[in-house]
């Protein structure tokens, strides 16, 4: 791939997946912004070094997830971060503030930082749109078995945000 065509895609894959490396630094960032904004960084600079090592045998969405979160954990371990939850009021351009309008939505991600941290992450997953067996793929799970733990999450969900 030439230089030229390198920048391209790159520019494409940031723009096509900007909102799911987002949401990998979100669920790892434990609440820090700046903390985020350095982990969105850091994630763009590894696509950018691994982006001739993305082979397509998988989809696009998954390699770009697969090395969000080895970089991300990566970098938790780096830093020695302790625990991870989702920071509520945080918008996909992490520096908007949420409107009014959004009050349900905060509220959903209120209950979700209340999950465990594979719970946020199938439920922000789902939420992404993408499917049991996406899923099941990049958490190396049953589909079946994913299933059951999502309509549980579901369940939580609803009792945690009538709360």
């Amino acid at each position: 791939m030439t230089y030229g065509k390198k920048i391209d895609y790159y520019q494409q894959l940031l723009s096509r997946h900007r909102g799911l490396i987002f949401r990998a630094c979100r669920i790892y960032g434990n609440g820090d912004v700046d903390f985020m904004r350095d982990l969105f960084q850091e994630v763009s600079m590894a696509l950018w070094e691994s982006l001739e090592n993305f082979q397509h045998r998988s989809e696009e969405s998954t390699w770009v997830w697969n090395v969000a979160r080895k970089t991300v954990l990566y970098h938790l371990r780096k830093k020695k971060v302790e625990t991870a939850v989702i920071q509520t009021g945080l918008t996909d351009e992490m520096h908007e503030k949420p409107a009014e309008d959004d009050t349900a939505i905060e509220e959903l991600y209120t209950a979700i930082a209340q999950l465990e941290t594979d719970d946020q992450l199938l439920v922000t997953l789902r939420l992404d749109g993408k499917s049991y067996s996406e899923i099941a793929l990049q958490l190396g799970t049953n589909e079946g078995a994913l299933r059951t733990r999502y309509t549980r999450i579901v369940k939580q969900l609803r009792k945690l945000m009538v709360a």
